[in-house]
């Protein structure tokens, strides 16, 4: 159990500490100056979130010696559903592994055609078993789209399997399979979108961005172009926009803002180049934002709709205008078709 108490005006921890992301990051920042308060704290669970990579390094670097334990699950699964004891392994994974299932608890991950996927192949996450709740009250159409038909379900079996479940529960969670038998999240399927025809899927950037050294936070949207000439409700409207949050770049409102567009150009080149050697080209987005901190609503989650707007007169400071009539033709022509108003010489060559 977690048992504080208060010795002076500091909080010790005994035994174990179950808490969120977002409070283990204070709770992180605590123990560096309160050290003799966790001497006696033996297990360290972290879960009800994601939890980046990057975080869970450097909670395991704050609380060696710790046994640390990741956990998963929605409040439909009653609250958990996997665990994943954080090993050597599992640190150097750049995504957030959520591990395997808990007793008595049946994973699938299938894609949309409710297909079960292969290792590596993404998908949505159903769950089964003995802890998928009845339904949501008073909310029978809600409950029938979301607590579905197990397809796996065996009848034979259902007085000595109890994660053998009738129904099983739509996570909305995109997943993967692992080789080593763990799961990895990648996002909300939610969070998918169809840009140009390709299926992108936006937590797959983030987790690629969070390993990059300099990024302590991140968030990648998908927002709709507005512009002129611009078609309405096209998948061609769409562009990719990344906000990142990189301590080195904290500067003040007083700093240089030709040294601070230095700073930013330099390190958008480092994230688009950290992103073009594990992502195909469609999946870099078109402009960086460099913030402090994000800002957060009444519930703690990333405010999207106060998010500021990318500076695209900087974001295209390296454009290099056709020379030839060929690269004139070309610029031209994929104008056209991308519906944007430039483009540049160096997006015609091949990699």
């Amino acid at each position: 159990e977690i048992m504080p108490s208060l010795v002076g005006s500091e909080m010790c921890i005994r035994d174990r500490l179950h808490g969120v992301p977002s409070l283990m990051a204070e709770i992180q920042a605590y123990k560096d100056q309160h050290p003799a308060c966790f001497s006696q704290l033996r297990t360290l669970f972290i879960g009800g979130d994601q939890v980046p990579a990057s975080l869970l390094g450097r909670i395991n670097q704050t609380f060696s010696g710790v046994e640390l334990i990741e956990l998963y699950g929605p409040t439909e699964g009653t609250i958990l559903t996997t665990y994943a004891q954080v090993t050597p392994e599992i640190l150097s994974q750049t995504g957030s592994i959520i591990g395997k299932g808990l007793a008595n608890t049946q994973l699938q991950v299938v894609n949309h055609r409710g297909v079960l996927t292969p290792v590596n192949v993404s998908g949505e996450l159903l769950i089964g078993g003995a802890g998928v709740t009845r339904g949501y009250l008073n909310r029978p159409e809600l409950s029938a789209e979301k607590f579905i038909a197990n397809t796996l379900y065996d009848e034979t079996k259902t007085n000595h399997c109890a994660s053998n479940s009738q129904y099983c529960y739509k996570s909305g969670d995109l997943v993967r399979w692992l080789p080593d038998g763990n799961l990895e999240f990648i996002g909300r399927v939610d969070h998918q979108v169809k840009i140009r025809g390709f299926r992108i899927e936006l937590g797959e950037i983030e987790n690629t961005l969070a390993a990059h050294p300099s990024v302590s936070d991140n968030l990648v949207i998908a927002k709709d172009y507005i512009g002129e000439g611009v078609g309405e409700g096209g998948s061609a409207d769409k562009r990719l926009l990344a906000y990142v949050v990189a301590p080195e770049l904290e500067l003040s409102v007083d700093d240089d803002e030709k040294r601070v567009n230095e700073q930013h150009q330099r390190l958008s080149e480092q994230l688009r180049q950290h992103l073009s050697e594990h992502l195909p080209d469609y999946m870099i987005p078109v402009a960086f934002v460099f913030l402090n901190e994000f800002p957060l609503n009444t519930n703690g989650k990333v405010n999207r709709k106060v998010l500021p707007e990318p500076e695209m007169a900087m974001q295209q400071a390296n454009y290099l205008a056709p020379q030839t009539d060929t690269e004139k033709a070309l610029c031209e022509i994929w104008q056209q078709v991308l519906k944007v108003e430039s483009v540049s010489y160096t997006h015609l060559t091949l990699p």
